[in-house]
């Protein structure tokens, strides 16, 4: 954040715990209205990836921890339909949405972030972690993390000029 503070920009508080728990109806209701106060030009948008990784399908093994990882799951859509509304606001605006999560991120696969992808602005795209520096703490060797990314592209750049 301080990259883009140097150079200009606006930052302001990040929408997440303790202050907007978006879980909770209220929170995310706190949330809009605090983003329709700081009006954004790029609003960047990064939920969870813990209840939606391939990992925790494999961890879960009996019945009872299959039904809570349902259960938690199903917790989470309120999170991501939050994600989905917010980018769709952003957009519609005709202003700069980026949404990340882990490419094998099961959330992809739910409606509401299959919505969001099928907006006519929105764009996505894979990278790797290591591209940007992500290294292990304890090695220091660079990360491989494919990396989904949606967002609206630049539409400057596809314009033509002679």
């Amino acid at each position: 954040m301080s990259k883009a503070f140097d150079v200009g920009w606006d930052a302001h508080q990040p929408i997440a715990l303790p202050d907007f728990d978006l879980l909770k109806l209220a929170g995310r209701g706190l949330a809009r209205e605090y983003l329709q106060e700081v009006d954004p030009d790029l609003l960047i948008l990064s939920f969870p990836c813990t209840e939606w990784s391939p990992l925790q399908q494999i961890n879960q093994r009996t019945p009872i921890q299959i039904r809570q990882l349902h259960r938690r799951r199903r917790e989470q859509l309120h999170l991501l339909a939050f994600v989905n509304e917010m980018s769709q606001w952003q957009a519609s605006r005709g202003r700069a949405i980026l949404v990340e999560n882990p490419e094998r991120s099961r959330a992809w696969n739910t409606a509401p972030m299959k919505a969001m992808c099928m907006h006519q602005r929105i764009n996505e795209t894979v990278t790797d972690m290591c591209c940007y520096n992500k290294r292990k703490p304890d090695t220091g060797n660079l990360v491989k993390k494919p990396t989904k990314l949606c967002g609206t592209r630049d539409e400057s750049s596809m314009r033509w000029n002679p």
